[in-house]
């Protein structure tokens, strides 16, 4: 299950979960002397300029991990592809141009 399924919205493309340890505020617990609670998992992403934070159940932690793990594996292969199809289209560019340029000569 993962981490947006009680909300019923999907996962963002362009998370990642990180693990925070926090301090609750009560001037008498632990966490004021220094031993703060934790670890707790949160899921982060950016949407309309702003970040965003939302609660990841510690069993549900290592699943939202691999999902953001693959969307930014499929997001990088998408950019590898998109760059090595810019370049054949340089250069398939590059020789017409040349053609062009023996046509006119």
């Amino acid at each position: 299950m993962d981490a947006h399924a009680k909300s019923g919205e999907p996962l963002p493309k362009n998370a990642a979960v990180c693990a925070q340890w926090v301090r609750c505020g009560k001037a008498s617990c632990r966490c004021a002397r220094g031993e703060p609670h934790g670890p707790y998992h949160y899921l982060f992403w950016r949407s309309g300029g702003r970040l965003r934070k939302r609660y990841v159940r510690a069993a549900d932690a290592e699943a939202a991990r691999q999902t953001t793990l693959h969307h930014r594996q499929e997001a990088r292969r998408a950019r590898e592809t998109t760059g090595e199809g810019r370049r054949q289209w340089r250069v398939l560019l590059g020789g017409v141009r040349e053609l062009e340029r023996h046509e006119r000569e």
